[in-house]
């Protein structure tokens, strides 16, 4: 449901785009009509942007489960689930992980969050971190390597 609305809100706003840019007259954006998505494809957002935020997610997640807000944490589970959509969609070629990482991993982690387990949490967790980095050496970076967290980064509170 997430991704077919994200794709309608995506699409509806690139044709109001597309549509504004034509009446516009821009000078960067020329050709065919297949040039033109291509220009515009080059300038989404690539991997290494959608995995700071999916970072950033995941820790804050790590500490707002550790805290037991386990409301911020499922919240910032969903948000990892869609900006790991977003890769799916704009970088294809991430795509069959991106699922797998989803199926075999965000799942476990969503269980533990329902159960309220910080132990289970932090198993769960601890497994989906040697995929992420398994995949990142995979895809030829083996110099990401995420561990999990000693502190939180963000100014938010972590207890319910």
């Amino acid at each position: 449901m997430v991704r077919k609305l994200l794709a309608a809100v995506v699409a509806a706003g690139f044709t109001l785009g597309m549509a504004s840019l034509a009446l516009a007259g821009p000078h960067w954006l020329k050709g065919t009509t297949q040039q033109k998505f291509k220009k515009l494809e080059d300038i989404q957002e690539a991997m290494g942007s959608v995995m700071m935020e999916f970072n950033q997610r995941m820790t804050t997640m790590y500490f707002a489960a550790k805290g037991g807000n386990w409301g911020l944490a499922a919240y910032q589970l969903d948000e990892a689930q869609e900006i790991a959509e977003v890769g799916e969609m704009t970088r294809p070629q991430f795509a069959a992980d991106l699922k797998v990482l989803k199926s075999a991993n965000l799942s476990k982690v969503d269980e533990a969050i329902k159960l309220k387990s910080f132990d289970k949490f932090k198993g769960a967790f601890d497994d989906m971190v040697v995929a992420c980095n398994n995949c990142h050496a995979a895809h030829g970076y083996p110099f990401i390597q995420y561990i999990r967290p000693n502190k939180p980064v963000e100014a938010l509170k972590y207890t319910p």
